[in-house]
C-alpha cells in the first residue's frame, strides 16, 4: 500500500515537473516570436555602392526618428569607401541614405534616411546583461533572399563593450540587431570568429558571435 502511494506521488511529481518545463519552453517560444514580430520591421538592409556598382551588403537598425528623418545604426565596415548608400526596408522599398556620424574605434556608424512611412524604432536596453541570458539576432545574411533572418542563442561572455553570444550570424548580419527577450536592443552585431591559431595550427571555430554593446550606440547619439 505504502509502495503504491509512493509510486503515485513520484509519478505526480514527475508529471508536474514535466508540465512546468513544457510551459516554460512554450513561454520562452512565445517571447521569441513576439520579439521578432515587434522588431523585425525596424531592421533594414544596407547596400553599399562604389562607382555605381553594388560592392557590399550589411544590416542596420532604425534607432531614432525626427519627423520624417530616421537614424539607422550600422557598422563602419559596412559603409566604408561607399560612393552611395541605399537602405532596403521590410516592404522592399529602397531609399537613399546619408552618412551622419562614424565611430571607427567601435565600428559604429549612423546613417539617415527620409521617408513618409511610419517606421518602427527599436527600444534600447538599460544594459543589465548577464551570461546565459537569451538573445535574438535579426539581420540579412548573404543576400536579400535571407532578408531579416532571425536566430537565437545566449550571451556567452561579456568583455567591456563587447557581447560574445551564440546566436548564429554570417556575412551581411553586420550592423544588425541583437535583442533580449524583452524586445530591447542590447547590441549591434559586428562579427564572428571563424578560425583561430592553436599550437601553430589553424582551427575552425563555431558559436562565437560578437556584438557591440548598445551603451556605445547611446554615446554616439549624444
Amino acid at each position: 500500500m505504502i509502495g503504491t502511494i509512493l509510486v503515485l506521488v513520484l509519478s505526480f511529481l514527475l508529471i508536474y515537473k514535466y508540465t512546468n518545463l513544457l510551459n516554460v519552453l512554450k513561454s520562452n517560444e512565445s517571447l521569441i516570436i513576439d520579439v521578432i514580430s515587434d522588431n523585425e520591421k525596424a531592421v533594414v538592409q544596407v547596400i553599399k555602392y562604389e562607382a555605381s556598382t553594388s560592392t557590399g551588403l550589411g544590416s542596420g537598425v532604425v534607432y531614432k526618428k525626427d519627423d520624417h528623418i530616421y537614424y539607422v545604426v550600422t557598422n563602419v565596415h559596412v559603409i566604408v569607401n561607399a560612393d552611395e548608400l541605399k537602405v532596403q526596408l521590410y516592404d522592399e522599398t529602397i531609399l537613399i541614405a546619408s552618412v551622419l556620424k562614424i565611430d571607427t574605434e567601435n565600428d559604429l556608424a549612423i546613417i539617415t534616411i527620409t521617408t513618409n512611412k511610419n517606421l518602427p524604432v527599436v527600444k534600447a536596453s538599460k544594459n543589465n546583461l548577464q551570461k546565459g541570458q537569451s538573445v535574438i539576432s535579426i539581420g540579412t545574411p548573404l543576400n536579400v533572399t535571407y532578408f531579416n533572418t532571425a536566430t537565437t542563442g545566449i550571451i556567452s561572455n561579456l568583455n567591456k563593450n563587447l557581447i560574445q553570444h551564440s546566436s548564429p550570424v554570417n556575412p551581411g548580419n553586420s550592423g544588425g540587431a541583437l535583442f533580449n527577450l524583452k524586445g530591447e536592443l542590447i547590441g549591434i552585431n559586428t562579427s564572428k570568429v571563424i578560425t583561430s591559431h592553436s599550437n601553430n595550427e589553424l582551427i575552425n571555430v563555431e558559436g562565437i558571435s560578437i556584438a557591440t554593446n548598445v551603451s556605445l550606440v547611446k554615446e554616439l547619439f549624444k
